[in-house]
């Protein structure tokens, strides 16, 4: 199996995007059994009010990389309960003042690349009222 990410990020003082403050490109290729053997991935609800919803990481024991796309804002437990929740929010479409791309149209995911070994999952939806989707993927060493 192959694991390849490409990652971009650049932050401007302006929106012409002329005045970087950063401007950062990195890619990763991984064809190591040990850490790019296995692949789990599916989408998700998550129940209003829900805390410590456990992810069935299916065949892959320690994932190398995780990639989590919310649709709402949630929190993720990486390597259990025990840890802290972090915060993945979303960004509201904007609908006043200057939209300099179709993107800010829309609401916006919330996105998480992780690279390092996380053996568990514990995702939290704050919201009273409405669920959330969730869509994960995984890529590790086989069970």
């Amino acid at each position: 199996m192959r694991t390849f990410a490409t990652l971009q990020a650049l932050v401007s003082q302006d929106s012409d995007q002329r005045h970087r403050l950063l401007d950062q490109f990195t890619s990763f290729d991984d064809t190591d059994p040990a850490t790019s053997a296995t692949f789990q991935s599916s989408r998700f609800g998550l129940p209003a009010l829900a805390s410590d919803v456990v992810y069935d990481f299916g065949g892959v024991a320690a994932a190398s990389m995780v990639l989590i796309i919310a649709y709402q804002d949630i929190t993720v437990k990486l390597d259990g309960i025990g840890s802290p929740a972090i915060p993945i929010r979303m960004t509201p479409a904007k609908v006043a003042g200057q939209v300099l791309s179709n993107l800010q149209k829309f609401d916006q995911p919330g996105v998480v690349l992780w690279r390092g070994k996380v053996t568990s999952l514990h995702f939290g939806n704050l919201n009273a009222v409405d669920s959330a989707e969730v869509f994960v993927a995984l890529v590790g060493d086989a069970a």
